[in-house]
């Protein structure tokens, strides 16, 4: 049942994930991760 609702959910997203705010959101998390990756590797040196 469990991986069941899991397949549901993972095709809600799909299905959402066609819409412009989807889009945005992904781009923004992409960013966010962009950003993080760039702190790090600045506390690094």
């Amino acid at each position: 049942m469990k991986s069941h609702l899991k397949h549901l959910a993972i095709w809600l997203l799909d299905l959402v994930a066609g819409t412009p705010f989807a889009q945005a959101v992904k781009r923004n998390r992409d960013a966010a991760h962009a950003l993080d990756a760039a702190v790090k590797e600045m506390l690094e040196q």
